[in-house]
């Protein structure tokens, strides 16, 4: 190998750039040199992985949301996902992430709906102390249940829109002279 290649050109050599198709690199001597990756090369998964990947998949699933997760990880979506593109098992590891964020969604909701949560109620506190906070009230959200049973039994609470017509058509066709043509 060519002591003088550029760091990149050489860790393209070795396998370890995310973009193997083609790479171009400077020698020490100033002159550009390109090297075109066999398919072979271009296929084969990266041995390891970049540091930062465990930290983005982690944020991922959380957020589900891969800027966030990216910023998290301090790296630019573009690499996330050239290293998703170049890794298949970096993308079934995302793809899992993303169905770990979906669950705590899924949970969210159901809490939201099941469980409810607390909210303050206002009012006036007497004694012509002003007004403030006098309680709690318990609420749910009817449209987070209807959602959840639509999705866990959709056979039974799908949306059923269905149009019927009895009775008879009468149609009536007219046929002219064409008026364009005159």
């Amino acid at each position: 190998m060519d002591e003088a290649l550029s760091p990149l050109v050489r860790a393209c050599r070795a396998g370890n750039a995310l973009d193997r198709r083609l790479v171009a690199g400077q020698r020490g001597d100033g002159s550009v040199v390109e090297i075109e990756m066999s398919d072979a090369e271009q296929n084969r998964t990266p041995k390891k992985r970049p540091r930062w990947a465990k930290g983005f998949l982690a944020a991922l699933s959380e957020s589900g949301n891969v800027r966030l997760a990216c910023e998290a990880a301090g790296i630019g979506r573009t690499v996330v996902y050239d290293l998703r593109a170049a890794d298949p098992t970096f993308a079934d590891d995302w793809e899992s992430a993303q169905d770990e964020a979906a669950d705590l969604l899924e949970e969210e909701a159901r809490r939201r709906a099941h469980d409810g949560w607390e909210e303050p109620v206002f009012g006036s506190l007497g004694n012509n102390r002003g007004s403030g906070e006098i309680g709690t009230v318990r609420k749910y959200s009817d449209t987070l249940l209807i959602f959840l049973l639509k999705g866990a039994k959709p056979e039974k609470y799908r949306e059923r829109n269905q149009t019927e017509h009895t009775g008879a058509v009468t149609l009536k066709v007219e046929y002219g002279t064409d008026r364009s043509s005159s």
